[in-house]
């Protein structure tokens, strides 16, 4: 899958579906090992989990009938342990936290960031991993801190949680798209400086040799006081990602927790972060105040997040 940018994001792009029910596979998906008979997760179909994806490369996509990509051997690892089988269903970002919302599906996977407003309506798991915010932009910009962004034009996907706060910052120009290819081709283009984005996106373009000249930072977090005095900002921390869950069924979610916990454990989760270009040490370690976010949420006064260390 070698080509040029425009290409491969193209038929990223023309691959999503937009109702989650109408790109579904035509047979149960199953992962490798995985075993029918598992126990009863409260799952629309008893022993399937019924997952829902958009095409996002490196971190979920569907191929020869099997799920591939950082977020999906997550979940194909804890599917087999919990003895699942997989029905695949492909939709778009919108269509995955609305088949969850609505439950026509199980479970949505692929970079999902928890919020508030999302947990009020959903099950979120323990984090899989933990998100450091990421740049992309063209090499030699050098755009890693918030007051680098001032007076630029800075891109980001339509309803991921960085629009807000991209608005905030003096002098910038929010440019919202509708997809990561379209927002990769403007940068590419040199119609914006940089691209909020997902951590892992330009990593794994260099490695399919589609995003020459195109290079990625971590963003410097803000500070206490960038936060209270721009709220938005907030966004630019490192964040929870999750997979999301119908609220009818906690017992899905409890049985996830627990083997997400045993990855961290086991040194299953580092070994999958480090295959997909992911710094476990970054990735695996929450920031100061996530225990609190969730407690005052939807976790237990005594809840921790699952951590590395």
């Amino acid at each position: 899958m070698v080509r040029k940018a425009r290409p491969v994001w193209l038929a990223v792009a023309l691959a999503a579906c937009l109702p989650v029910a109408a790109c579904a596979s035509t047979t149960a998906a199953t992962t490798s090992g995985t075993s029918t008979g598992g126990a009863d997760l409260g799952t629309l179909t008893s022993g399937t989990i019924t997952v829902a994806i958009e095409p996002y490369m490196p971190y979920t996509a569907e191929q020869n009938g099997k799920l591939i990509g950082l977020d999906s051997e997550i979940f194909n690892y804890i599917a087999q342990q919990l003895h699942q089988k997989i029905n695949v269903q492909v939709t778009n970002f919108a269509g995955m936290l609305s088949g969850v919302q609505t439950r026509r599906v199980d479970i949505a996977i692929g970079g999902i960031a928890w919020s508030a407003s999302r947990a009020a309506v959903g099950l979120f798991t323990d984090p899989p991993y933990y998100s450091p915010v990421a740049l992309a932009e063209k090499n030699g910009e050098n755009i890693t801190s918030i007051e680098a962004m001032q007076g630029k034009s800075v891109g980001t996907v339509t309803g991921y949680i960085f629009v807000d706060a991209i608005r905030q910052i003096p002098g910038a120009t929010l440019h919202s798209y509708q997809d990561a290819p379209s927002a990769f081709t403007d940068l590419a283009d040199g119609r914006v400086n940089a691209l909020v984005i997902d951590t892992l996106l330009v990593i794994y373009q260099a490695k399919q040799g589609a995003s020459a000249g195109l290079t990625s930072d971590y963003l410097t977090p803000p500070s206490a006081a960038q936060v209270q005095a721009h709220p938005a900002y907030s966004a630019f921390e490192p964040y929870m990602t999750g997979f999301y869950i119908p609220k009818q069924e906690p017992k899905l979610q409890a049985a996830m927790d627990r083997v997400i916990r045993q990855m961290y454990a086991n040194g299953e989760m580092a070994k999958l972060l480090a295959k997909w270009g992911a710094k476990p040490d970054l990735f695996l370690k929450p920031s100061a105040g996530m225990a609190q976010e969730r407690r005052k949420t939807d976790r237990p006064a005594s809840w921790t997040p699952p951590s590395s260390s």
